[in-house]
């Protein structure tokens, strides 16, 4: 394996700019897709911490599918720049969680998979991180904890390979909540969903098998929750090879809640397979009592084929229970910017990160009327001459009749953003984590704060880890696909935000993840992850203020 001692230090922060978008246009009501009820059997409980790996020969890249796509379109036209602001004394506590080497020290034969699909969420006394293939338990303080291989914790056919963790923890029922599926070579699979008894995350859970599928792929589920309904939504590909698959629909599972934390066979009302939907993301429900979940997606309708250029996004209102027998899908098409695919990642290799950034939505977190999302965009960060992968950030006045509230890109000059993840606190205030890289920046895990009353106006970038080589793992480079955010169930106010970056000098194919609990106002000290000293960042480039974006 090649190695790529670090070299230097990390170029001077370049200023984050908010893009705005267009205005409000009225929404489109769409039809809802085939519903139908079943019934999961009951589950097999198991205890996680006792979960440990198997001899398996392993896939080193979880398969990237997307649908037919459109020819890519120009990039969002810019209707103005909100300035960072400058916030003195921003401290931040963070340390690096999973890696690589580490989940190779743990499973020496049952992991080196690409990317992470980094997921953490924040328990009432630890933290608990998802990779492709490990779930990790951690102190808050950043000591590691226990650990359980996937594989094995979900009794996965030998052949087939865990992937896509969702992991979420519900305040309300005081219960974790974790997704992913099993794949093999020939494009079977099986989806899985697994509950907590309790809110030790290291306990037993109840683990449900959710569907099976041969020569079909449910790719990606994502996963959201309510007072009494969890949702499960992902989209299917069918065909063996050597045929690659084919995208055949999307499907939403409506899971009865009461079911899942009794340990019970669960009721399930299940929309689609349909194919004009793609990629639904179901929203984490924050507000208590809440009996409607949400649900985005961009690009929509996708029925002519679903790409890049199409001006709206679907926002869908799932209401009732699978045990009423009484689901409803309630879809609002609303016109925005149109997001366009970005650019490949830079780094100082020249090897681009990833080549599988595409403008999908990727979280999506409701509270108190109020629905952000984020993903992947491309835009052109003010004093740049090229186009970037930048973060797009879209709020959602739900309500009787949904409308776009704020909707704008963040990029920054001559910096790759990609991999978003968003969240709220109870005062409404933004927090977002992702990635970053340039030619002189190393993959690097970042976020960034606003506040509520000027949501596009962010404050001094903060580093939780710094990259420490450029990533290369050979043959695919994944990185992705999400980064992660989430409050903290003893007091919401902290938020717990967690990316990836590149954690080893001596090793390119060493992705890591970090995480950080931030506050606002921020009121931590600073631990660097990544054992370098942060870099030098000089101050925070101001532009003149332009117009707000549209509320």
């Amino acid at each position: 394996m090649a190695h790529r001692a670090f070299a230097g230090t990390l170029a001077g922060m370049a200023m984050l700019v908010a893009t705005s978008a267009t205005g409000v246009v009225p929404a489109t009501v769409a039809s809802a897709p085939h519903l139908t009820y079943r019934h999961v059997a009951h589950p097999t409980a198991v205890r996680m911490r006792d979960s440990h790996g198997s001899s398996r020969n392993r896939t080193q890249a979880a398969p990237f599918f997307a649908p037919s796509r459109s020819s890519p379109a120009s990039a969002p036209r810019r209707e103005g720049v909100v300035p960072t602001t400058q916030l003195s004394g921003t401290r931040v506590t963070g340390f690096p969680v999973m890696d690589l080497h580490r989940q190779e020290t743990l499973y020496p034969t049952d992991q080196a998979s690409q990317p992470p699909d980094t997921q953490l969420a924040a328990g009432p006394t630890s933290l608990a991180e998802a990779d492709n293939d490990t779930f990790s338990v951690w102190s808050k303080e950043g000591a590691f904890l226990a650990s359980a291989d996937l594989n094995t914790f979900f009794s996965v056919p030998p052949t087939y390979d865990f992937s896509d963790p969702r992991l979420l923890y519900d305040r309300e029922s005081a219960r974790w909540f974790l997704t992913g599926l099993a794949f093999d070579k020939l494009h079977n699979s099986q989806n899985y969903i697994a509950v907590s008894e309790t809110s030790d995350p290291t306990g037993i859970w109840d683990k449900y098998l959710l569907t099976t599928g041969a020569a079909l792929v449910r790719d990606q589920p994502m996963t959201g929750v309510d007072t009494d309904k969890v949702v499960v939504s992902w989209n299917d590909f069918s065909g063996s090879p050597p045929n690659p698959p084919t995208f055949t629909g999307q499907e939403t599972y409506v899971l009865q809640k009461s079911d899942l934390l009794a340990g019970h066979g669960a009721q399930v009302a299940v929309f689609g397979p349909d194919t004009t939907r793609f990629r639904v993301v179901p929203a984490l429900t924050l507000t208590a009592g809440t009996t409607t979940e949400w649900l985005v997606y961009n690009e929509a309708p996708c029925a002519s084929g679903c790409g890049p250029g199409i001006s709206a996004f679907g926002v869908v209102a799932i209401t009732g229970t699978p045990q009423a027998a009484d689901v409803a899908w309630t879809e609002s098409d609303l016109n925005f910017t149109k997001t366009n695919t970005p650019p490949d990642p830079r780094q100082p290799s020249g090897v681009a990160v990833t080549s599988t950034v595409s403008e999908r939505f990727l979280s999506a977190v409701w509270q108190s009327g109020s629905l952000w999302l984020s993903g992947n965009d491309a835009c052109m960060p003010a004093g740049d001459s090229s186009t970037r992968s930048c973060l797009r950030l879209v709020e959602v006045a739900t309500g009787v009749s949904p409308s776009v509230g704020h909707d704008f890109d963040v990029g920054s000059n001559g910096i790759d953003l990609y991999f978003p993840a968003v969240m709220v606190d109870p005062g409404g205030n933004l927090f977002v984590a992702y990635t970053k890289s340039s030619p002189s920046i190393y993959p690097t895990a970042a976020a960034v704060i606003s506040g509520a009353a000027s949501p596009a106006s962010f404050m001094t970038e903060l580093i939780m880890a710094a990259g420490q080589a450029s990533y290369l793992f050979a043959p695919s480079n994944r990185w992705g696909d999400y980064s992660a955010a989430a409050p903290d169930p003893t007091d919401p106010s902290r938020i717990w935000v967690t990316a990836e970056y590149q954690a080893s000098a001596a090793d390119p194919a060493d992705w890591g993840t970090a995480t950080a609990e931030l506050t606002l106002p921020i009121r931590n000290s600073v631990t660097q992850a990544g054992g370098s000293t942060p870099p030098s960042r000089g101050p925070v480039n101001q532009v003149p203020p332009a117009s707000p974006p549209p509320r």
